[in-house]
């Protein structure tokens, strides 16, 4: 009855406890995309090759501990989701499906991957690898030499260095680094010029390079690390909009960003600046000021017009998200 249905473009075989034993299928040239997640795999179904054009593999929560290998013989495949396996031999089979000339997409998170390994460069043709959520400490020089590489999600894993070659990616547009233990970043990350924003919160990061002020960066997430200041070179980010850099150490409002006219959101909560500049005035386009009050020094003379300050900006229209605001105590 299958072969009659030539219009069938989706297969939903999810959450069905099937095993390769019990899987058939018949040679469906419309289907496109086939859905095999939350099952009992550990192999691929070898009858899925019948399915000529699917262009969609999902096997997310299956057994598998590696890509399987008989994934090369769908040649028509653009997209491989396998999220929530233990895929503890993450690249074992790449010389394998290095051959899928139209593989542009894996999905491979939560799955107690380790590393990417030398044996990445055999993807020459992928657009994206998203590898959030596993425990990936090294990332192969081999990398860089992924030039079609558009975005890369190493969210939560636990790298502490970050190869200099990945900025040799330059068509990312997407690079999430979020919950990492990254103490630095090496040279090049200008050559990026194509990425917006900078994902970089939760790591351990002591500095920033100068090299930032040469990117094209819109939004800036930098918060919850280690930093005592941002780079002087910030201030060349004309299209900058957000800026987050709470949770840190820095002591100083950063006089650079008053440079900067397109700023919409600042968050310097929990850091330890204690003096709101008046120059805060200047942003024109600010919709958004997130600081902590309780730690605004009263007593400081540079402080006096705190109170005015504060409802100069919101007669603006900005929203202050002020913790424990001390504005009464200042009148």
């Amino acid at each position: 009855k299958l072969k009659e249905l030539d219009k069938l473009q989706y297969i939903d075989l999810s959450s069905n406890g099937l095993n390769k034993a019990k899987l058939k299928t018949v040679k469906l040239k419309g289907v496109k995309s086939f859905n095999l997640s939350s099952n009992d795999l550990v192999k691929l179904p070898r009858t899925v090759k019948k399915i000529k054009n699917l262009t969609t593999l999902t096997l997310t929560h299956n057994q598998f501990t590696t890509i399987p290998k008989n994934v090369r013989k769908i040649k028509s495949l653009k997209k491989l989701e396998i999220n929530h396996n233990n895929l503890v031999s993450f690249g074992e089979h790449f010389k394998y499906i290095a051959k899928l000339n139209a593989l542009e997409s894996i999905w491979a998170g939560n799955s107690n991957i380790t590393s990417i390994p030398d044996q990445i460069v055999l993807l020459l043709n992928l657009k994206k690898l998203y590898l959030q959520e596993n425990k990936v400490a090294y990332v192969s020089p081999e990398i860089g030499k992924l030039a079609q590489l558009e975005e890369l999600s190493l969210y939560k894993n636990e790298l502490t260095v970050l190869p200099k070659e990945v900025f040799n990616c330059t068509e990312l547009v997407e690079l999430d680094l979020f919950y990492n233990k990254l103490k630095g970043l090496p040279d090049g990350i200008s050559k990026l010029r194509k990425l917006p924003n900078l994902y970089l919160a939760y790591n351990e990061l002591e500095y920033l390079p100068e090299e930032i002020g040469n990117t094209n960066f819109s939004r800036i997430y930098v918060h919850d690390n280690k930093l005592t200041s941002l780079p002087t070179s910030i201030k060349n980010l004309s299209e900058l909009e957000v800026i987050r850099f709470d949770n840190n150490y820095i002591a100083e409002f950063p006089s650079q960003l008053f440079l900067l006219n397109n700023i919409k959101y600042i968050d310097f909560s929990n850091t330890d600046i204690n003096i709101l500049p008046k120059q805060m005035e200047n942003f024109n386009n600010l919709e958004l000021l997130v600081f902590d009050g309780y730690r605004i020094d009263l007593n400081n003379s540079l402080n006096k017009n705190y109170s005015l300050l504060l409802k100069s900006l919101e007669k603006r229209g900005v929203t202050l998200n002020v913790t424990a605001n001390t504005q009464a105590s200042s009148e």
